[in-house]
């Protein structure tokens, strides 16, 4: 599916919408013309949108994923986000919202997380002829690949001794994800309300090819407008005047990401 690209901002990747958050704090070009990685980052906080806390703290990211798998681009491609001292000038840096223990890290999150590492793995290539080599690294040395906060030392680029790092999934679990998603293999997870929303859509179908009338999802939930919207595009109007409010992110605000 690849990605979609305005200027130095995603508007989507691998089939997920990029919301775009501009944030005050970030640097110049990629002192190597490009970045050579990834660095895995937690909030320590259970919100969703960073632009607030980073904009705060002086800091910033180029991406975060929210729990339900939503993300946020803060920093164009093109621009060093100031995440993690020297590291900040290699790597890029991508946030997810989750405290160990109180608001965990979610299979949804990190699967939409793997779709946009495989978005910016294949961006990197074709954008400046570098292949991040899609292995885990250990160690504080500035090497291709993979890191999480915790491969650095408070003498070099975790000075605070942040100890935010991919959890609940291996790394092996991760790259086999991204591998999958580049390959074009990945499965698609599907919730329960999208596919109540699927199977009203097809019993549409078959009501047209004079089958019984399907059951539709109730208005409450999240299903309903997906469906309702496909049943129109088939032939069958919508009715819009019950449509249920638009669903806002959570408003919850986060303790502030787990980087410099």
């Amino acid at each position: 599916m690849g990605y979609s690209l305005e200027g130095g901002w995603l508007q989507t990747v691998n089939g997920i919408d990029v919301v775009r958050r501009p944030v005050k704090h970030f640097g110049g070009a990629w002192p190597q013309g490009h970045p050579i990685g990834y660095l895995f980052h937690y909030t320590a906080g259970c919100g969703s949108d960073l632009t607030h806390v980073l904009n705060e703290r002086g800091i910033s990211v180029h991406f975060s994923i929210d729990r339900e798998g939503k993300i946020y681009e803060y920093v164009p491609i093109f621009n060093v986000a100031f995440h993690a001292f020297e590291a900040s000038f290699v790597y890029w840096g991508v946030e997810h919202n989750a405290d160990r223990g109180r608001c965990d890290l979610t299979d949804e999150q990190l699967i939409v997380s793997a779709r946009l590492t495989a978005g910016l793995v294949e961006l990197t290539e074709r954008r400046w002829g570098f292949q991040i080599p899609l292995e885990k690294t250990q160690g504080p040395g500035l090497v291709p690949g993979f890191k999480d906060h915790t491969d650095g030392t408070t003498s070099t680029w975790n000075d605070n001794g942040h100890v935010d790092r991919l959890y609940r999934w291996t790394w092996d679990e991760y790259l086999s994800e991204v591998r999958d998603v580049l390959r074009g293999e990945d499965g698609v997870a599907l919730t329960p309300d999208q596919e109540d929303a699927i199977r009203f859509a097809q019993g549409q179908l078959k009501y047209l090819e004079g089958g019984p009338s399907p059951a539709e999802p109730g208005p409450a939930r999240r299903g309903w407008r997906f469906a309702r919207k496909v049943s129109e595009s088939i032939g069958d109007p919508a009715d819009t005047q019950n449509m249920p409010m638009t669903e806002q992110p959570g408003t919850g605000g986060p303790a502030g990401p787990a980087d410099d």
